[in-house]
């Protein structure tokens, strides 16, 4: 009767373990949450007034991943918010491509993106200037 009691026991300890085992190797299956990686800075002309609403993409040169920047049309601020799955690593170039709300000015900038960049999860008051705009000629 106590060899029968050890063995339900034994049992029981077993069915235990392999229970917790299954729930550990689920909880290791599951996805690790990510980390995100923001890009912001403000969009400015060279006399140092704002450049309200600019559009602003941004490729990865490496991957060829593209993404564009939110931007307000209240404000010169543009923002990013990646998750690093999407591929930003140490050492791979940024092409920001920014125009004005109109178009007519264009700026191409490069950044390389460094280990500190992905260690602070970002790059942050990245700004940038645009030309001032040639102001209407009266005919």
């Amino acid at each position: 009767m106590e060899r029968m009691s050890k063995t339900k026991e034994s049992l029981t300890l077993l069915s235990i373990i392999g229970l917790c085992a299954a729930v550990a190797v689920s909880v290791l299956a599951q996805p690790m949450p990510t980390t995100p990686f923001l890009i912001h800075g403000y969009v400015f002309y060279e006399d140092g007034s704002e450049c309200k609403n600019p559009m602003i993409n941004i490729t990865n040169l490496n991957s060829g991943a593209e993404w564009q920047a939110e931007t307000n049309e209240c404000s010169n601020y543009y923002q990013l918010v990646l998750v690093n799955e999407t591929g930003v690593n140490a050492s791979e170039m940024l092409q920001f491509e920014v125009k004005n709300h109109d178009e007519s000015q264009l700026n191409i900038t490069l950044r390389n993106v460094t280990s500190e960049d992905i260690n602070r999860g970002g790059i942050f008051d990245f700004n940038i200037t645009l030309e001032v705009p040639e102001a209407p000629t009266a005919l």
